[in-house]
Order: C-alpha cells, then structure tokens, then sequence
C-alpha cells in the first residue's frame, strides 16, 4: 500500500475528524479508492500513476511492498526504483 502527502503541509487547512459519526460509515468504501491509491498492477499502469503523482505535486510516498520472502521484497522494491528512476528522467 502507499500513502502520499502533498509537499508542504498546512496543519491550519487540514481536517479535522467530526465528533459525531458520519452516516456514510455503513458503506463500503468504492473499489476506486484501493485502485487510485496504490500501485497495482503492471510496470505500464504503475509508470502512469506515478507520472499522475508528480503532476499532482506529490513528492513522497510511502511504500510497503507485499511479498511471501525478503529477496521477493527487494526485488519489487528495486523495480518500482526503476520506475520512479524512469519518470524522474523525463521532462
């Protein structure tokens, strides 16, 4: 899963959590939220969701990558390197 943030912070903007619940919560959540909030999926689309990140201004993302053993970890980790390598190089 990753979480971005935008680069700089306003902790005087940000929302803050309503005291009463919200009558939304018997809902699930829309499967778009897991699909537009993570990279999942091939090199191609995760290539295009990181461009759509740098253009939205997001200059962080934390990454947790899933994986049954460490050497599959690193490898994942050391292909989403590439792609952000990759869309970092162009203009």
């Amino acid at each position: 899963m990753i979480f971005f943030r935008r680069k700089e912070h306003n902790p005087q903007t940000a929302r803050s959590i309503p005291d009463r619940p919200s009558p939304r919560l018997d809902r699930p959540a829309p499967i778009e939220i897991g699909l537009h909030t993570n990279l999942l999926g091939g090199d191609a689309g995760n290539t295009e969701r990181l461009r759509a990140y740098r253009v939205a201004g997001i200059r962080t993302l934390r990454v947790q990558v899933d994986a049954d053993d460490p050497t599959s970890r690193l490898d994942s980790l050391a292909r989403l390197m590439d792609l952000v390598k990759a869309v970092n190089a162009e203009p």
